[in-house]
């Protein structure tokens, strides 16, 4: 039995192909998008320079982050901003995408604000389970800030131009592209503006197992991104990404 156990560990060390959970998260990630997105083309071609080869399975977020916790078959999981909490469970790739984050408003209701108390008497749509900046999280928890949980950014986007809330949180790349492309949001495209007081640049990260096989993997990756064109590759799938938003050039 020690042996079997033994091989089986071996096996599972030396397995070249890369096993990870990811969400929709349009244009970076998701099923519908071209080559799965830009941050999974980014990873295959990260890991193929090493020769590994990446298989990919997208959920719901929740659902996503359940299998990086609990299947030992995942290695990973992206794209996920950082966050403390996150680096102590997860062992942490460089920054593999940028985002700006921010709130979505109603052209016709724009909101000033300079500190998250100026927020309070305003209801946001935030996404269930994602991580929300700059304390952010803390003032929702506390009940400073009242909000309206939805499963994805689309609906976020959705429900503000319907008036149900003020602001929604969101990344602008997120807005722009699901603005552009998804049809139930065509006739909010005129009247959502991105509030020009932005939250936080966050930093896109692939996150591993803390297990043996995952430091491993988490090595191999960054040794493949130093050997392609990161910045060539986002710029592919997200126009403007360059000029926007230019990935930093070390991890956190």
């Amino acid at each position: 039995m020690l042996c079997l156990l033994a091989i089986n560990a071996a096996w599972g060390a030396a397995d070249s192909t890369v096993y990870l959970a990811s969400t929709p998260w349009p244009p970076y990630s998701g099923a519908s998008q071209p080559d799965g997105g830009a941050t999974t083309e980014l990873i295959r071609e990260a890991f193929a320079a090493v020769g590994r080869k990446v298989v990919v399975n997208f959920y719901p977020w929740r659902r996503t982050m359940f299998m990086a916790r609990q299947n030992p078959q995942t290695d990973g999981f992206y794209p996920a901003y950082y966050s403390s909490a996150r680096a102590q469970e997860f062992l942490v790739s460089a920054p593999i995408a940028v985002s700006l984050v921010g709130f979505a408003e109603r052209s016709d209701a724009p909101v000033k604000w300079q500190s998250l108390s100026d927020l309070a008497p305003y209801r946001l749509a935030v996404v269930d389970g994602y991580y929300n900046p700059g304390g952010l999280d803390a003032m929702i928890a506390h009940g400073v800030i009242k909000t309206d949980t939805v499963r994805d950014d689309a609906l976020a986007l959705g429900i503000l131009g319907a008036g149900r809330v003020r602001l929604a949180v969101v990344g602008r790349n997120v807005m722009n592209y699901l603005l552009r492309t998804d049809p139930t949001l065509r006739r909010y495209r005129a009247s959502i503006d991105f509030n020009p007081h932005v939250l936080a640049t966050l930093t896109v990260h692939l996150m591993f197992r803390k297990t043996p096989r995952g430091r491993v993997l988490q090595q191999d990756f960054a040794r493949g991104l130093h050997m392609i064109d990161q910045q060539a590759i986002m710029k592919r799938y997200i126009p403007g990404y360059l000029t926007e938003l230019p990935v930093p050039p070390t991890a956190r």
